[in-house]
Formats: C-alpha cells, sequence, structure tokens
C-alpha cells in the first residue's frame, strides 16, 4: 500500500512497502521459512490459498520468525487471506520490529505517522522510521526526510530532510526515485549553497558508515540498480563512436574513501566503501553501472584508458557505459 503525503506543498512519502507471503524472505531463511510453510499447506483444508498461506506465515511467526511476522503483519494491513485489521498489522510489525527487521521498522512508523491501528505519533514515527533508515532502508530514509521537511515529530531541518532524501534516492528503485529526488530538490530550494553541500556530506558519511561491513555482512542491503538510474545525476551521454569489440575493462583506483556500487551485465558485484589507494579491475560483456557516492574522491579506466571525472566533490553520480558510450566516459 502507497500513501502519497503531502504538506507545504512538499513532494514527501509516506509508503508502507508490502511484501505478502514468502516472497520477502532471503537466503537460508527463506529457505528454511517455505520449507516449513510447505510442510503445513498440505493438510489445510481450505480452498482459498491466501488463507492456506496466512496459516503457515502465523505458524512460523508465532515461532519467531520475524520475515513472517513481518509479511503476517502486511496481510493484515491489506486483508489478504485474513480479515484487515490494522491492529493486528501494528501488533505483528512491532513484534518484527523488536527483532531488528527494518521493514517492519519501517512499516510500523508509517502506521504511527498515519495513525492507522494506533493513535498518531509522530515522535513515535520518527522512532520508528529512524531505525529502519539506520539500517538502509530507503522507504524509511525518505519518511525520515518527510519529518524532518516538515517539522513533524522534530523540529523542521531542511538539511537533514536533504540528506535523508538524498540517501533515499540514491538507493530506490526507478519507480520511486524521482518521488524522493523531487522532495530532496524542495528541501534545497529552502537551503543556502553551504547548507546543500553539509547535507551531502553527511549524506556520504552515512553511506560509508551504512556499507562499511558490507564485506563480511550478508544482510546489507541491496543498493546496486540493475539498470541506469539518477541518484542525484545520472550521466548516460552517448557519442557516436565506433563500437569496441570485445569485453569492456573497468579499473576502480579511488583516491580518497568513496562508497562504490558496481554491477556487471546486472549482476551485483558489490556495494561498499573501497579504500583510499584501492584498485580493482573487472570485466563486462555489454554493460558497466557503477555508482559513486563522492564523484571527487573517485577515478577510474575503462579499456585501458583515464576515465573523465564524473562529477563534483561530494556528488553522487550513476554511470552507465556500455560500448556504445564507453568512450563518452574517457579523457578526451
Amino acid at each position: 500500500m502507497e500513501e502519497l503525503v503531502t504538506a507545504d506543498h512538499t513532494a514527501i512519502i509516506g509508503l508502507v512497502a508490502v511484501l505478502v507471503g514468502m516472497e520477502a524472505c532471503g537466503g537460508s531463511e527463506r529457505t528454511h521459512a517455505q520449507q516449513a510453510l510447505d510442510g503445513v499447506r498440505a493438510p489445510a483444508e481450505q480452498d482459498d490459498a491466501e488463507a492456506q498461506e496466512s496459516l503457515g506465515l502465523r505458524a512460523l511467526a508465532e515461532q519467531g520468525h520475524d520475515l513472517a511476522q513481518f509479511n503476517l503483519g502486511s496481510m493484515y494491513l491489506n486483508g489478504q487471506g485474513v480479515p484487515q485489521d490494522d491492529a493486528e498489522a501494528v501488533r505483528w510489525y512491532r513484534l518484527a520490529a523488536d527483532q531488528g527487521n527494518a521493514d517492519a521498522q519501517g512499516n510500523l512508523g508509517a502506521m504511527f505517522l498515519n495513525g492507522q491501528g494506533v493513535p498518531q505519533d509522530h515522535a513515535e514515527a520518527v522512532r520508528w522510521f529512524r531505525a529502519a533508515a539506520d539500517q538502509g532502508n530507503a522507504f524509511a530514509q525518505g519518511n525520515l526526510g518527510t519529518m524532518y521537511s516538515n517539522g513533524w515529530g522534530v523540529p523542521q531541518d531542511y538539511v537533514a530532510a536533504h540528506m535523508w532524501f538524498n540517501l533515499a534516492a540514491v538507493q530506490s528503485s526507478e519507480e520511486h526515485h524521482d518521488t524522493f529526488a523531487q522532495a530532496r530538490d524542495y528541501a534545497a530550494e529552502r537551503m543556502t549553497a553551504e547548507q546543500v553541500a553539509d547535507a551531502r556530506r553527511r549524506a556520504r558519511g552515512t553511506l560509508a558508515v551504512l556499507y562499511r561491513d558490507a564485506p563480511t555482512r550478508t544482510d546489507v542491503p541491496e543498493v546496486a540498480p540493475t539498470r541506469a538510474e539518477s541518484p542525484v545525476r545520472t550521466d548516460t551521454s552517448v557519442l557516436a563512436e565506433p563500437i569496441a569489440q570485445g569485453p569492456l575493462t573497468i579499473v576502480l583506483r579511488p583516491h580518497d574513501d568513496c562508497w562504490v556500487s558496481l554491477t556487471l551485465d546486472g549482476e551485483s558485484v558489490f556495494s561498499r566503501v573501497m579504500r583510499a589507494g584501492e584498485r580493482e579491475s573487472y570485466e563486462a560483456d555489454d554493460e558497466i553501472l557503477l555508482t559513486v557516492g563522492d564523484a571527487g574522491a573517485f577515478a577510474f579506466a575503462i579499456n585501458q584508458q583515464d576515465g573523465r571525472a564524473l562529477g563534483a566533490s561530494g556528488e553522487v553520480v550513476t554511470a552507465r557505459i556500455t560500448h556504445q558510450n564507453y568512450r563518452s566516459y574517457i579523457v578526451p
């Protein structure tokens, strides 16, 4: 369920992300949960598939599985397989949120923001949005920006709003990116150049904190998009140049600590902070999708030729590099 909240002509987000059934589960936990769910489906004498799924989810939720608790809350929120009940949705979201489930935390914040199943409480909404945002949840980051932009539950602070909207934009899908970016730009119109620069520095620092442990963590949110998006500025220029033959090669070599996300031919390679002086080489058959958290701190080479600057210091930029346009990324 998505709800677009507007106040003071601000384009802001009040999104309740809904992942129903076992689709929200990931990795080995999903496998375990799905096996348990399959085990209760067979004896269930109900024709309604959603009702059967709710039985399986409830069994898992009552055993304390946070993903099942989150999904069961979403089913109550939408009345899928169970009677629609906002209070029950809140109950299951809270159980999952207390275990650190970021999606549940974000949804619980939205319930408090909208007064669904609980009395409206902006301070509680901020508390849960922040808990999810600190784990990298893009919707919660956008919602937290909403709270700061409007002064709901916190003092109005456009610098903080800009930072959170910027983070939400860089991590969200194409479907929601524009809304977050418009909200960020609305905040920027009410800020000085120094404040905008400060907000960008904060966003860059927060990205570094969120993903500094990415190589060893298994629960890092997927940030790298599967196709080009425009977090702050997307550079996809195409020049009429001969198409390269063979694979595209890229060498990453930041000269200062910089958050980097790399996707090759649609497959995510990594999303983490690269340290100053690191050097890594990769090949792609058709497409390189590169997002950097600080364009001024990043250097690279394409097909053994130095790459041009992607942007200014503190700027978050995504570049989509293909055989058709790779020369536009090379130093003239």
